[in-house]
């Protein structure tokens, strides 16, 4: 009589939740919501379906796992950059905005699962335990915070906390767009001008070079967004 295997401890189940949640984004931002399948996801974890199934109750419970983590990371890390900073107001504005744009770029599948892969539909009227419990989590509010402190010891202009906030993230936000733009062509883009030295660097050196300057440009516009 074969051996029954033994269960998994709580920790190998955390690590399998973990590498279901990592291998689950990686086919949503390559699939979308609507080629994915958890049977296509099983068979890359190497476990059944319905093992699968005692994880996650479907494809649009594991969808808002994913999205959950990845909209606590953003916020974390901005939270975490806001504590850790000494100085003028002005200053951490530019580390977050920066931080942003290197999520966007760096952390390209959890940008993408925040922003361009829509959540699976619900297929029946029973909603899924995580749906349940859902609470939505706001990645600006750390940022709204800090427009309101920043306005308070007047270093930058008095406005609607709300609106302001809202305008440096559309600013964030919109620059990614660009930036990804700058990595897949070699045209320029204004407000950007030409720049003679870039004929001596080859093409990856060139977008760098791209990217640090439209970054500078970003920075001073916030800059005079916050303080004109």
């Amino acid at each position: 009589m074969p051996r029954k295997k033994a269960a998994r401890t709580d920790d190998e189940k955390e690590k399998l939740k973990e590498r279901i949640i990592e291998e689950g984004r990686n086919l949503f931002v390559s699939k979308g919501s609507y080629g994915f399948s958890t049977h296509a996801l099983a068979k890359k974890l190497k476990m059944s379906q319905s093992n699968l199934y005692n994880y996650f109750k479907s494809k649009r419970e594991l969808y808002i796992a994913i999205r959950r983590e990845d909209i606590m990371k953003l916020k974390t890390d901005i939270e975490s950059i806001i504590n850790s900073h000494q100085g003028e107001y002005i200053e951490l504005f530019k580390k977050i905005a920066l931080y942003y744009l290197d999520f966007a770029s760096l952390e390209r599948r959890r940008f993408q699962m925040m922003f361009a892969i829509p959540p699976p539909p619900l297929t029946s009227n029973k909603v899924g335990p995580i749906e349940k419990k859902y609470t939505r989590i706001d990645p600006i509010k750390p940022l709204r915070e800090i427009v309101i402190k920043a306005m308070d010891s007047g270093e930058i202009i008095k406005n609607d906390p709300s609106h302001l906030t809202y305008m440096l993230y559309a600013l964030f936000h919109g620059a990614t767009a660009v930036e990804r733009d700058l990595k897949w062509q070699l045209n320029i883009i204004e407000p950007l001008s030409e720049d003679k030295e870039e004929n001596f660097l080859n093409p990856k050196e060139k977008i760098e070079r791209r990217i640090e300057r439209f970054r500078n440009f970003i920075l001073d516009k916030m800059v005079s967004l916050l303080t004109e």
